[in-house]
């Protein structure tokens, strides 16, 4: 009885006024939770257009930038780090597309309006007595990057070292480019190439520096196999392999082969065979400092490879005490830099574009503290400042541009000009890697004979006037 009372009990109106008042006092859901079938068609429509285009973008990645979570139309552009303008930024040259179509096209000869057509080279450089060289650049990236990187069509491999090569010419001729040192990487149980054995051959006076591709990984045996290596591929090419090089970056842990274990054993190995070898080693370290105070620094990946970096060093150079070890495309602040200098004394810096970055303030206080005798310049995979603002995306990264590095850095060091800061470079260059010294010599050889030819034929000429 109580229970079948209890279920046929009748509604009281009391239990309906709390209800609303328990909905009235409630608050009002999100849109996320709005009811489809509420809304009319129109709005449907759209809430629903909304809702696949974010799950579609959630899941897009931006082959430009490599970051999830918007479309190329919608990408800021390539993270300088604080470093200034992005590369991708700027609008690419039309006219000079169209006139690259229709030189493919129709076989027609195009205009040279390339970028080293644009370029004013600093005129110091050109009346001076030495030779500059680019200790760090990268040909075959530099390559790839005019293949791929630029513009909104694609262009051969043979037309990408064509635009390299002029460039290349054009530095020459209204500079002293001595010549260059290209990366490259030994990968285990496979010969060096040389990459002007190609169908396509490099630019005269280009020598090599190898590194440890990432195949080498974390073990004893391999660290060995890759100290044999790197020994045995100098022996067979002397002439043209003059160093190592190894990279410690602590952004690319994720990456296969790229734990920090063994890119440490690496650069360990590296040091080790150029040690061996008595020839100079470059190691590149990042990140950088950029955008980090100095009560920010702990605990962060600049901190962790600066430590790690120390150790290595200590050790390399307590095994090897002459070593000659280069940071290459140095990014951290002053303060450290003069650690490392004062502690390893055999040690030299390298700067490359990112000194001439408006917002690179860390970098301009190196380049003012920095003494001119440890201080090399390269290119390595910037572009300056100077450049990127006036030719856009046309612009590429090649050994030519190494005179406006040294002009960004005489402009922050104050004290001395562009000659200084070049001759400087050059003679370190030159100590740290003496097989150049033979061809500036063969260089200079070669000056001496063309000027001696020219005055021979100008004094005829004389004579004639003279009779």
């Amino acid at each position: 009885m109580g229970k079948k009372n209890r279920r046929h009990r009748p509604k009281n109106d009391d239990d309906d006024n709390d209800k609303e008042d328990v909905q009235a006092q409630s608050p009002p859901k999100s849109n996320a939770g709005t009811n489809l079938k509420d809304l009319d068609f129109a709005a449907r429509r759209e809430l629903q257009r909304k809702a696949a285009a974010e799950k579609r973008r959630a899941r897009m990645k931006c082959h430009i930038c490599g970051d999830v979570g918007h479309v190329r139309r919608e990408c800021p552009g390539v993270r300088d780090d604080g470093r200034g303008m992005s590369r991708f930024k700027k609008k690419s040259n039309v006219n000079h597309e169209k006139e690259l179509y229709q030189a493919r096209k129709y076989g027609t000869p195009q205009q040279d309006s390339s970028s080293s057509s644009l370029l004013e080279y600093p005129p110091e450089l050109n009346a001076c007595d030495f030779r500059y060289y680019d200790v760090a650049c990268d040909i075959a990236s530099t390559m790839d990057y005019c293949k791929q990187g630029r513009g909104k069509t694609k262009i051969s491999q043979k037309e990408a070292f064509q635009e390299v090569q002029t460039a290349l010419i054009d530095a020459q001729r209204h500079t002293n480019l001595g010549g260059m040192i290209s990366q490259t990487l030994l990968k285990p149980n496979r010969p060096w190439i040389c990459p002007n054995n190609n169908d396509i051959p490099l630019p005269a006076h280009t020598w090599y520096m190898i590194g440890l591709a990432r195949d080498f990984l974390y073990n004893d045996s391999e660290m060995d196999a890759a100290v044999n290596s790197l020994t045995q591929t100098l022996h067979d090419h002397p002439d043209k392999i003059v160093g190592y090089w190894a990279i410690l970056d602590y952004t690319i842990c994720q990456r296969p082969g790229c734990d920090k274990e063994s890119q440490k054993r690496r650069v360990i190995a590296t040091c080790k065979a150029a040690g061996q070898a008595g020839v100079t080693v470059q190691i590149q370290a990042l990140p950088g400092a950029a955008g980090l105070d100095l009560d920010q620094i702990a605990g962060t990946d600049y901190a962790h490879v600066l430590l790690d970096l120390q150790t290595i060093l200590t050790d390399a150079t307590t095994e090897f005490p002459t070593l000659q070890i280069v940071l290459a495309n140095w990014s951290g602040l002053a303060s450290h830099m003069l650690s490392f200098l004062q502690a390893c004394p055999h040690l030299t810096i390298g700067l490359d574009g990112s000194v001439s970055f408006a917002k690179a303030g860390h970098l301009h206080e190196c380049a003012f503290d920095l003494p001119l005798d440890k201080l090399v310049l390269m290119t390595s995979h910037v572009i300056p400042a100077e450049i990127a603002n006036l030719l856009g995306r046309d612009a590429f990264y090649h050994a030519g541009l190494w005179p406006f590095v040294a002009r960004a850095v005489a402009h922050y060091k104050k004290t001395v000009s562009i000659v200084d800061v070049a001759r400087a470079c050059s003679e370190r260059t030159l100590q740290l890697y003496p097989q150049l010294l033979v061809a500036a010599e063969a260089a200079e050889e070669e000056d001496v004979v063309a000027a001696e030819e020219e005055e021979a034929e100008s004094d005829p000429n004389e004579n004639d006037t003279a009779n």
